[in-house]
């Protein structure tokens, strides 16, 4: 900014420069007008290096107002954006914690339930043994009783045969 200020009054003061030789008067009286124009003309730029001067200075001003405020603006955003963001994680966590809590108590509502029912086939299994226990008894004391009868008819049997045997015959 300053060196473009710098450079305009340069270039001012080069016209003036220039100005003054091509016109130069030949008289006095055009010399005096001649100089005149100079200082009104050196008076514009000195106006004009001020105004500019200003005009830089007030944008200057300006865009850091501007500045300032998007930074602000950015800033508010980003904070709410992140309490949004912690609710809504909040909101998350607090879903979870439900969802845990209902799988838990599921989880133990199915394992009351899977024990209810081994509990069951436990009592079963231990009935079914009895049964199987009480049939295989009673198979057996069929069994003993059938073989202890078949023991002495065969008994009954041998003897009888013994007293009715004819050797030359081999028959009973």
């Amino acid at each position: 900014m300053d060196q473009l200020i710098s450079l305009i009054t340069i270039l001012g003061v080069a016209i003036a420069i220039i100005l003054i030789i091509v016109f130069r008067p030949r008289s006095n009286n055009d010399l005096m007008v001649l100089q005149n124009r100079i200082s009104e003309l050196q008076n514009s730029l000195l106006k004009i290096e001020s105004n500019l001067k200003d005009d830089f200075r007030i944008n200057r001003e300006e865009n850091a107002g501007i500045a300032k405020d998007n930074r602000q603006e950015l800033a508010n955003s980003l904070k709410d954006f992140i309490l949004e963001q912690r609710s809504k994680f909040d909101e998350l966590k607090e879903e979870q914690k439900e969802l845990t809590a209902k799988t838990v108590e599921q989880l133990e509502k199915v394992t009351g339930k899977l024990e209810e029912k081994l509990q069951a086939l436990l009592q079963q299994a231990g009935k079914d043994s009895g049964l199987v226990r009480e049939s295989l008894l009673t198979a057996f004391k069929g069994f003993q009783e059938s073989f202890d009868s078949n023991i002495r008819s065969f008994n009954d049997l041998q003897g009888r045969s013994s007293r009715c045997w004819i050797p030359d015959k081999m028959s009973w």
